[in-house]
């Protein structure tokens, strides 16, 4: 093995680095560099690229306090010592994305070495090999943000630190540790909680010295030095953020201002269920209160719900690697990606128990101290827990559970090798595996058959069943650990206790079913087949009358944009609803306060935002998953027929042989609330940050209790291929919602203009014949957009050519009204897609001129792409339509 192990550990940096420069340089893979949060950085690094430091301007400075200078300092070296700036952009992110593939494969070389040390070479490439396609450090390493960089200090830092611990002599101790104390800083300027790591190793520090003035009074004098060391180290790091903050901010502190209280007020809202919501929650006040009254506030709120979200966070932050936008390497998908982060969390629950005080051979002492400390980086990333919880946090931890992983798996692979009797060292093996699978897809996925194998739930078991399940499997791989340990030599009362603190916090979670895991008793319709279709009644209590006067719309739950296209079929009171529908999402913004960015172009926030996000994951806002809201009063009297008749019949079936996803919930009969997906509160973080889903993006909505009188429910029927039929196991999310209409003045605008396929994109345009803004009587307006194509343009979606990037363009152009004078400005909507594996999309949007205080509006619907353009398109304005969430009286839905 000594001969080979340098060649071994070269191959893997070899190979680790190339997987990151290609990855980050190939133009076949999508550059994500530079989005979210990495916008800030960048602008930061404009920022320092212009400081004089002769005469200092920090009037641009205001919001750099909260990023940490580390990161930024050390983007604008690598770009300035290349002579590039980071106000051209492309060469100064190309010379970054290079240094930073360097950068994360520096992880995997430090965690060879680190392990090296404290388990042996064999231990170490395997760890090293499972570093090196770690998806989280390859496609972390192709964006700026400061979570890559700072797990490479964090390793340098324990590399550092652990070759002083091993030291031989005294001068090699005070230069590793000097250089230790550099890092750390630098590291607690790039991430605040770092700041425990700092503390950690200072105690240790300060403990020796301790321990050598009351034991051994020879050792002080050293002690004291490598105290001074570390410390002078530190030192050369602070000093200039604590001259260059006085200079900017007129203050100093150790700790960099990540706005910790409104992280933690977010993180520990369990209305909210730890993510950003928009609308945005009340956080006033918050700032001038401490993290304890916080937490405590949070807990008074709804004692059991918060236990519930902290049983919650561990799932949300290590279940899924970092891969925000769910980024392919490759082949290598994001479905694959989650499932090579999971087995690596598998075998690191392995490892957890027989990684530091076990071993073939005993241990020093010495070895033993080492891998406490290596282990403690693990308690030293938990405090994440309580803040705004997303899986990009994970990244910190993942070295240190890799290298647990690699002692776990060599540990039970030897253990199966040596004592081949043994039926402990075997359930070692499988029980994990079945909890993982379980964990996964659960178990009703086997247990559906015949015609109801297509209804493939999600986590949706009895809580009863799963919580026996677990609890079997749970109990008895903890049993056959602690068996395998007694193969294995050690410090055994230490053993012990870690063994007690392991079972205290690996069954509970274990046990508890938790939201991380998907919506509770959720299940997933898939229709596969042309005719396939789902059909039930709306059914009208006796007694029950409605009232007339009602904008009816028919809510359906569904995504990837599948309801806009020409996939599903829908009719009501056996009539065809060929309606535009319209998505949820567009009606969250309030348009009375929307914002402006440069050159006159408006935007509204919430779908701003949600576009963001989308456009880099591959989709479009009207793809993310939903409520769905079709207009049927114009088709349907839906009032006189229920009044009528008492009940309304609704089917709606596949058009084409594509597959298409709808959803439903456990059967509630009996009771008039619900618990549906809301409809009032969405989150980007919750659908691009959370973990429910490793097929595809997160539910962007919060749990909502509906009084729905459903007597009916769970009656709804589904035929495959018009040849068999049953009754489905649950009630689906489908919806007949009423909201109050508003005096109308029958005022409709229509045009159609027919596309010519010419070398000249043309536009459908639509004036809008819009009076003067009445702000005390708003009347919102429904925008409908179709168009459609006889051919569908075959085109590869490849990361290189995105769906989103060949989607036509719907602009807004209007005026408003400003210092007394007119002054033209613009908006885009971003609620379309191509026409791409389909031949017809349409779309209903809200339009609340009024509130934006516009006059001379016009809509322009472009199609740039030529090979996306369709035959037909037009566009369609209601006036005086009231949408939901537009209703300020009580609805009603059945």
């Amino acid at each position: 093995m000594k001969a080979h192990y340098v060649w071994i550990v070269a191959l893997i940096s070899v190979v680790a680095l190339a997987i990151r420069l290609w990855f980050n340089l190939d133009p076949a893979n999508l550059s994500l560099a530079g989005v979210a949060d990495a916008s800030e950085y960048l602008r930061y690094c404009q920022v320092l690229q212009k400081l004089d430091i002769f005469h200092p301007d920090f009037s641009g400075w205001k919001e750099f306090v909260i990023s940490g200078p580390t990161f930024p300092v050390f983007l604008s070296l690598c770009a300035s010592i290349c002579g590039a700036s980071f106000a051209a952009g492309t060469a100064a992110i190309t010379i970054s994305l290079v240094v930073q593939a360097f950068t994360s494969t520096a992880i995997v070389v430090l965690l060879i070495l680190i392990v090296e040390m404290l388990w042996g070479k064999r231990i170490a490439c395997i760890a090293g090999g499972a570093a090196a396609l770690y998806p989280g450090f390859i496609v972390n390493a192709a964006r700026l943000y400061s979570e890559s960089f700072a797990t490479t200090l964090e390793m340098g830092a324990l590399y550092l630190g652990l070759r002083a611990w091993f030291a031989s002599n005294e001068k090699s101790r005070n230069l590793y540790l000097a250089f230790t104390g550099f890092l750390l800083i630098a590291l607690q300027l790039t991430r605040s909680s770092m700041m425990l790591l700092t503390l950690e190793t200072t105690g240790i520090l300060v403990l020796a010295l301790v321990f050598a003035a009351i034991k051994d009074r020879a050792a002080l004098k050293p002690r004291a030095i490598n105290l001074a060391a570390f410390v002078a180290g530190c030192i050369v790091v602070i000093a200039p953020w604590f001259v260059l903050q006085k200079s900017a901010f007129n203050k100093t502190s150790f700790v960099v201002d990540r706005v910790g209280q409104y992280n933690l007020f977010i993180g520990t809202n369990t209305a909210i269920q730890g993510f950003l919501s928009y609308p945005y929650p009340d956080g006033s006040g918050i700032e001038k209160k401490s993290y304890t009254q916080l937490i405590r506030e949070a807990y008074k709120e709804s004692p059991s719900r918060f236990l519930r979200l902290m049983m919650d966070k561990p799932a949300r932050l290590y279940k899924f690697p970092w891969n925000d936008f769910r980024t392919p390497i490759g082949f290598f998908t994001f479905k694959w990606q989650v499932l090579y982060h999971e087995i690596v969390l598998m075998l690191a629950l392995l490892g957890t128990v027989l990684c530091v005080f076990l071993d073939r051979q005993k241990a020093a002492g010495k070895k033993i101290i080492g891998r406490l400390f290596f282990f403690s980086l693990l308690a030293v990333n938990l405090p994440f827990l309580l803040f705004i919880t997303v899986p990009r946090y994970n990244l910190m931890a993942m070295p240190v559970l890799l290298g647990i992983a690699a002692v776990g798996a060599y540990r039970v692979a030897q253990l199966n090798k040596y004592h081949q009797a043994s039926i402990w060292p075997k359930l070692a093996v499988l029980c994990p595996i079945l909890l993982l699978l379980f964990f996964r897809d659960d178990l009703s996925r086997w247990l559906d058959s015949g015609d109801f194998i297509r209804f493939i739930s999600v986590r949706s078991s009895d809580a009863l069943g799963r919580i026996l399940f677990c609890g079997v499997v749970a109990s008895t791989w903890c049993v056959s650990l602690y068996k395998c340990s007694k193969n294995l030599e050690g410090y055994i009362w230490p053993f012990r206790f870690a063994f007690a603190i392991y079972l205290m916090f690996f069954m509970p979670l274990a046990l508890m079913q938790q939201r991380a895991n998907g919506r509770s008793g959720e299940t997933v319709i898939e229709m596969a087949k042309k005719g396939e279709c789902i059909k039930s009644e709306f059914v009208l209590a006796e007694g029950r009358k409605l009232p007339t006067g009602l904008d009816w719309y028919v809510a359906v739950d569904g995504d990837n944009g599948h309801l806009q296209c020409d996939r599903l079929s829908l009719s009501l009171g056996e009539r065809p609803v060929n309606t535009a529908p319209l998505p949820a999402l567009s009606l969250l913004d309030d348009w009375s306060l929307s914002k402006m960015m440069d050159a006159g172009c408006g935007y509204l926030e919430c779908s701003w935002i949600f576009d963001c996000l989308s456009a880099p994951s591959g989709v479009t806002n009207t793809e993310l998953r939903q409520w769905h809201f079709y207009p049927v009063g114009n088709i349907v009297k839906v009032a006189e027929i229920l009044n009528r008749e008492r009940r309304l019949p609704i089917e709606m079936s596949q058009k084409d042989g594509r597959s298409l996803k709808l959803f439903s919930r456990k059967k509630v009969i009996g009771k008039k609330t619900n618990t549906l997906p809301g409809r009032y509160q969405y989150s980007w973080e919750k659908a691009f940050y959370g973990v429910e889903n490793d097929e595809g993006l997160t539910d962007t909505r919060y749990d909502e209790s509906v009084e729905v009188e459903r007597p009916n429910a769970g009656s709804w029927q589904i035929e495959l291929n018009r040849e068999t039929a049953g009754n489905m196991i649950g009630d689906t999310n489908v919806m007949l919602v009423g909201v109050p209409q508003i005096a109308r003045k029958a005022r409709d605008t229509m045009s159609d203009t027919v596309i010519q396929k010419s070398a000249r994109p043309e536009d459908a345009v639509l004036q809008l014949d819009m009076p003067l803004p009445e702000p005390a009587s708003r009347r919102p307006a429904l925008l409908s957009v179709s168009y459609e194509a006889k051919s569908v343009a075959n085109i590869k979606d490849t990361p290189s050519t995105r769906i989103t990037d060949l989607r036509p363009v719907l602009r807004l152009d209007y005026r408003v009204e400003q210092d007394g004078r007119m002054v033209a400005r613009h908006m885009f909507l971003p609620w379309l897609k191509p026409l791409i594996g389909t031949n017809k999309y349409s779309v209903s949007l809200p339009l609340d001129l009024q509130g934006l205080r516009a006059h001379d509006c016009k809509v322009s619907l472009t199609f740039a792409d030529r090979a996306t353009r369709p035959d037909k398109a037009s566009m369609r304005m209601q006036y005086d339509v009231r949408p939901p969430l537009f209703a300020n009286q009580k609805e009603i839905v059945l």
